[in-house]
C-alpha cells in the first residue's frame, strides 16, 4: 500500500487537500480532510474531474490514519499507478490555476515525502512505472469495442487491433527469438504500420521507425547503427536496405492482416513488462552527418503520459490526429495518449494530410497536433477561414517556433478549442513545456520575437537557464541517458554542482541546444545557440533577425540563411511568404530595427517555404535558393 501524505508545503498543501476531497467525494460520497481550512477559498471550486482511471480501480483504497508520520496528514492511499495518475491531475490543476498555487515540482514533493518515510523505516512513494504498450492493453480491457484505429479506409476496434497487435508480435519473435531484439519498421500509413508498433513493444522489442520518404543510403546507415535484428514491413516498401545483412524481413500485407481478424484468436503474448526497457530509438541529425540514435525507455515515457492524459482529458468518445511521421517523436505522442486514454487515432492519407481543414472535419476530431507550419500551409490555400473548426477541442503545436499570427489565425478557426504551444527535444521524451494561449484575446501575451511562449517546464522536471548563453538546460524522469554512441554524448550533458531546492539531484542536467528567456513568468524560444554566426567580424543569432521580420503584418513564415559571400564572409539570405514587397523597401523598413550586419542582403520571396520529412521548414533547402 502507497501513502500520500501531505507534508508543510504552504500553498501547495491545500491543492493535495482539494484533489483528494474531490477524489474521496468521487469514490466514497463523502470526505473527512485533515487540517481542512479557510485556505480551501483560495482555489477555484470548479476544479476538473479526476482522471477516470481513478474511479475504476478496484484497488484503490482511503485511508484516515495519520499516526504513521511525523509531519503532516495522509489524505489517502494509493495502490500502483493510480497514484501516478492522481499526481498528474494534480500538476494540471497547478498549469490552470498558477495565480493561485506554489508552482513546485511534485516529483521535489515525493522526494520530500520518501525521506519522511525513510526515517520510519519504509518507503512512501514507489511509483509503479507502465510499459508504452501496456497502457494501449489497459484500454483494450475497459473498451474492447471502442474505435481504436482508423487509418487507410479501415477501422478497428481496440478488440481487433489487439489481435492483429498479437499476431505481428508471434511473427516478430520467430524471426528474432523470444525477445524481439531492435526491429526496424518500414510502414507508413497503414495498418502494419501501427499494429506493428504495437506488435515489437508487446514482443519485449525496441521499436527503430525507418523512412519511405529517407534515401536508401540513410535507412541502410540506421539499420547498422542500431544493429539491428530484424525489419517490419509494409507491402511493397522497398527493403533493399537489408541486402547483405542477414538481417530478416517481414513483410506485412492487407491479406495477412484480414487473416489475423478471422483466424482462431493468436496465442496470448507474454507482453514484456520490464519499464528498463527501450522502447524505441529515432535518429537525429549529427554534425559530422551521421546520423545519432536516441534511445527512449518505457520509464521515460510513463512520466511523459501520465501528464498528458491528465492536462487534455483524453477519454472514450476523443477522436485524435496523427499528423507526424513515425521517424518523428510526436507520433508517439499522438498514438500513445489517444490509446492510453482509450480514444480514437485517425490517420490522415497523403491527400487528406493537405487539406486539414477538410481532415478534421470529415472525421469530427476533437484534438488537433501538428508543426505550425501546416497554419501557414493551410493560410495560403485559403481554407483557414473563421469558425471551419468547430469540432475541436486541444489544438496543439510543436517541432518548431510557432508565431502569434498563426496562432490568431488557428483560433478564429477553432473557436471552441485552446490553442497551445509545446517544446522538448527528443531527448528528453517528445515535449517537456506547454503554453496555453488565454480564451481571451486581449490577454495575449506580447512577446520580444512574436512568437508563442512555450510555457513552463512540466511540473515533474527540473531545468535551469545557463546565465552566459541563455541555454535551457533539464533533468528528470523523461531525460533520456545517453545516444547509441557515446561519443555524441560529449558536450550534451552538464553535471550538477550545488543546487538549492527541496530535493537536490546528482542527476546531470542535459543541454538542449536552444537560448531561451523568461517573459512574464513564461519561458519564449528566442533559436538554437548553434545558429549564431559572423557577419563583418561580429557574432549575430539568426533568430534575432528573423524576429524583426516577423514584426511585419502580412508575413506567414520567414527563415534567415547565413550563405557564403564573396571571401570568407557570410551574406544573410532572409526566406519569407505571405505578402510580396520589393527587397529595398523591406530593407528600409527593417533598418530602425536593425544595426546593418544584421540587415539581410537577399530577400526571396515563396508561395510557401519547402518543408522537410517532419513537416518542418527546411533551413537546407533555404539555403540553396
Amino acid at each position: 500500500m502507497l501513502y500520500v501524505v501531505v507534508g508543510t508545503c504552504g500553498v501547495f498543501t491545500v491543492l493535495f487537500q482539494v484533489a483528494c476531497q474531490s477524489m474521496l467525494r468521487r469514490l466514497a460520497g463523502s470526505a473527512r480532510l485533515v487540517d481542512a481550512n479557510d485556505k480551501l477559498a483560495m482555489i477555484r471550486r470548479d476544479v476538473p474531474a479526476p482522471p477516470a482511471t481513478l474511479g475504476l480501480r478496484a484497488d484503490l483504497q482511503l485511508l484516515c490514519d495519520h499516526q504513521d508520520f511525523d509531519r503532516g496528514s495522509p489524505i489517502g492511499a494509493l495502490t500502483g499507478g493510480a497514484l501516478a495518475d492522481w499526481l498528474g491531475w494534480c500538476a494540471h490543476i497547478v498549469d490552470l490555476y498558477p495565480r493561485h498555487l506554489v508552482h513546485l515540482p511534485v516529483r521535489h514533493l515525493l522526494a520530500a515525502w520518501d525521506d519522511a518515510g525513510h526515517a520510519r523505516g519504509r518507503r512512501v512513494i514507489p511509483v509503479s512505472v507502465k510499459t508504452l504498450h501496456s497502457w494501449f492493453t489497459d484500454s483494450v480491457r475497459r473498451g474492447p469495442d471502442q474505435v481504436a484505429l482508423v487509418v487507410a479506409g479501415q477501422r478497428l476496434s481496440y478488440a481487433e487491433l489487439d489481435v492483429v497487435s498479437r499476431e505481428l508480435a508471434a511473427r516478430v519473435t520467430v524471426a528474432t527469438g523470444p525477445r524481439s531484439g531492435r526491429v526496424g519498421l518500414l510502414a507508413t500509413g497503414s495498418l502494419a504500420a501501427y499494429a506493428g508498433y504495437l506488435g515489437v513493444l508487446r514482443g519485449g522489442g525496441t521499436v527503430v521507425p525507418l523512412s519511405e520518404d529517407y534515401p536508401a543510403g540513410r535507412n541502410r546507415q540506421i539499420l547498422e547503427l542500431a544493429e539491428l535484428d530484424a525489419v517490419l514491413a509494409d507491402e511493397g516498401q522497398d527493403t533493399s536496405l537489408a541486402d547483405g545483412t542477414g538481417v530478416p524481413v517481414i513483410t506485412v500485407g492487407e491479406d495477412d492482416v484480414k487473416r489475423a481478424l478471422h483466424a482462431a484468436p493468436a496465442a496470448q503474448v507474454d507482453d514484456a513488462l520490464d519499464p528498463e526497457g527501450i522502447a524505441y530509438i529515432l535518429f537525429t541529425s549529427g554534425s559530422t552527418g551521421v546520423p545519432k540514435g536516441v534511445p527512449i525507455r518505457h520509464r521515460n515515457l510513463d512520466a511523459f503520459l501520465r501528464h498528458h492524459l491528465a492536462r487534455y482529458r483524453v477519454g472514450p468518445g476523443s477522436r485524435m490526429s496523427q499528423t507526424f511521421g513515425l521517424t518523428f517523436d510526436p507520433s508517439v505522442f499522438d498514438m500513445f495518449v489517444a490509446w492510453g486514454g482509450g480514444a480514437t487515432l485517425v490517420v490522415p492519407s497523403r491527400s487528406e494530410l493537405v487539406d486539414p481543414v477538410g481532415f478534421v472535419n470529415d472525421h469530427a476530431l476533437t484534438h488537433w497536433y501538428s508543426v505550425p507550419s501546416i497554419v501557414s500551409m493551410v493560410r495560403t490555400a485559403g481554407s483557414l477561414a473563421s469558425g471551419s473548426l468547430p469540432t475541436l477541442r486541444h489544438s496543439l503545436f510543436a517541432g518548431e517556433q510557432l508565431t502569434l499570427e498563426q496562432a490568431q489565425a488557428w483560433s478564429a478557426a477553432a473557436a471552441g478549442s485552446t490553442v497551445e504551444n509545446l517544446y522538448g527535444p527528443t531527448e528528453l521524451c517528445v515535449t517537456v513545456t506547454a503554453y496555453r494561449l488565454p480564451a481571451d484575446r486581449s490577454a495575449w501575451p506580447q512577446t520580444s520575437n512574436g512568437t508563442v511562449p512555450i510555457g513552463r517546464v512540466y511540473p515533474h522536471l527540473d531545468h535551469r537557464i545557463d546565465a552566459r548563453t541563455g541555454e535551457l538546460q533539464v533533468r528528470g524522469p523523461q531525460r533520456f541517458g545517453g545516444y547509441l554512441d557515446p561519443a555524441d554524448n560529449q558536450g550534451r550533458f552538464y553535471e550538477p554542482g550545488p543546487h538549492p531546492g527541496p530535493a537536490p539531484s546528482t542527476q546531470a542536467w542535459y543541454r538542449t541546444g536552444d537560448r531561451v528567456a523568461l517573459e512574464d513568468g513564461d519561458l519564449v524560444h528566442l533559436g538554437r545557440l548553434d545558429q549564431q554566426v559572423k557577419i563583418m567580424g561580429r557574432r549575430l543569432e539568426l533568430g534575432d533577425v528573423e524576429s524583426a521580420i516577423r514584426q511585419w503584418g502580412g508575413l506567414d513564415d520567414v527563415v534567415v540563411i547565413a550563405t557564403p559571400g564573396p571571401g570568407s564572409e557570410h551574406r544573410l539570405t532572409a526566406v519569407y511568404s505571405g505578402i510580396q514587397a520589393a527587397p529595398a523597401d523591406l530593407r528600409t523598413r527593417l533598418r530602425p530595427h536593425l544595426p546593418t550586419h544584421m540587415l539581410p542582403t537577399r530577400f526571396v520571396h515563396l508561395d510557401a517555404l519547402p518543408l522537410n520529412a517532419n513537416g518542418k521548414v527546411d533551413r537546407q533547402a533555404c539555403g540553396l535558393l
